[in-house]
Order: structure tokens, then sequence, then C-alpha cells
């Protein structure tokens, strides 16, 4: 913008005996006597600091929005097993379609539809799982602490999730999670695999496959069928 506004940038440089006014990370105001060139790194830097800020808030937001859609499975599952005399996973599946507004029924592909919405609800930290503490990323550490803090039941920032949720090959025998994530593959990814996933595959299913036109990737072998 400096670059690009000759006018403002004159009226900026102007200010206050030739020093620049800008604002740091935090919004607030600073001012320095620098070449133009070095001014307007300084204002580029603040600028790529600031929208990490705002990157880690969205994350701390999907953290606390995931937890609250989960919140709502539990509730809503508790109901539907009483109600309907039905088993958890299956429960847990009809509630969080439901409250994802996607339709239940096959030629909808609802599973499809599932992973979509969640794509872009479910923060980066439920994805992902640590050998040690000390390899958590710094903003990662932040989002951890945001859950842990919301939660208010004194709960750990990690804890360990052990196999078989996380593939055997890398030889570990447990790894560091965020508590959410074991209620995450709980509440949410291990109903949506038993209901969806483990199926026998038969032609109508390897066709309905190849329609989606995606790339595919095989692991495991499910339920064993």
């Amino acid at each position: 913008s400096l670059l690009a506004s000759p006018d403002l940038s004159r009226e900026l440089l102007l200010r206050r005996e030739d020093a620049f006014a800008g604002f740091s990370p935090l919004s607030a105001p600073f001012w320095c006597n620098e070449p133009a060139a070095a001014q307007a790194c300084r204002l580029a830097e603040a600028a790529a600091t600031r929208l990490g800020v705002a990157t880690l808030l969205g994350e701390e937001r999907r953290a606390a929005d995931m937890s609250a859609l989960m919140d709502a499975i539990v509730d809503g599952a508790e109901a539907r097993v009483v109600e309907s005399d039905c088993d958890h996973d299956e429960a847990c599946v009809h509630v969080l379609l439901e409250l994802l507004g996607i339709d239940a029924q096959p030629a909808a592909n609802p599973l499809v539809a599932a992973l979509d919405a969640l794509d872009t609800r479910v923060p980066l930290v439920l994805r992902k799982a640590w050998r040690r503490t000390a390899d958590v990323a710094a903003e990662d550490m932040e989002v951890l602490r945001s859950l842990q803090a919301g939660a208010g039941d004194g709960r750990p920032l990690l804890c360990s999730l052990p196999e078989p949720y996380l593939a055997r090959a890398v030889g570990a025998s447990s790894w560091l999670v965020a508590p959410e994530a074991h209620r995450f593959n709980q509440m949410v990814l291990r109903p949506l695999q038993r209901a969806f996933g483990d199926a026998v595959p038969t032609p109508e299913a390897l066709d309905a496959i190849a329609s989606l036109r995606r790339p595919v990737v095989e692991l495991g072998c499910g339920a064993g069928l």
C-alpha cells in the first residue's frame, strides 16, 4: 500500500519530523527513523506476524467449536441410545450427521459429505500426534493450552493414545495427543468408519468409489471382513 500510494506514503513519512508511523503486531503504534525500504519491510513483517496471530486465533476457535460439537454428540447419542436401543457408534453417526445437516441416505454419500464438512472444522492439533512434549510446535502448544483452559476439568495438555488408533508400523507403543483427539476418534472418526468404512467390497461399492473421481488410499483390512 505504501509503495502504491505516494500520497499516503508522503503523509506518513512527514508525520513527526520524518518519523514513520505504523503498528506493531499487537496494534500498538510504533515510530522509527529508517530508510523507506527498511520501513516497508518492517510493516510487512508486522503484517505477517499479525496474520500468524489471526491464524492461531482461528485454530483456537475451531478447537472450541469442535469441542462443543462433540459435547452435543455425547448428549444426543445418549438420548438416542435410550430412545431407539441402537449401539453407541450408530447413535453417534446419526447425531453427527444431523448436527452437520447431512442427509444420511446412502445415495447422498454421507461419508464423503461428513468428511468434507469436518475438514473445514477440525483444528490441526486434533489430527496430530507427537512422540515427546518437546516436539510440539509453539503454535500447537497455544491451541492445546486454550483447549485445556476451555475444558476447565484439570485435564493434561497431552495424553497417551495407545495403538491401534495410530499405525503400528512406526514401532511406538503410544503417542502423545490432545485429550480431545482421543474423543474425536471415539465420537466422530471411529463411528463414521464403522458405519461406512468397514464394508465388503462389492461391484456396486467399487463403482461408487470410482465414480467419485478422487484419489483413493486403502489402509489395513478394516474389520477383517
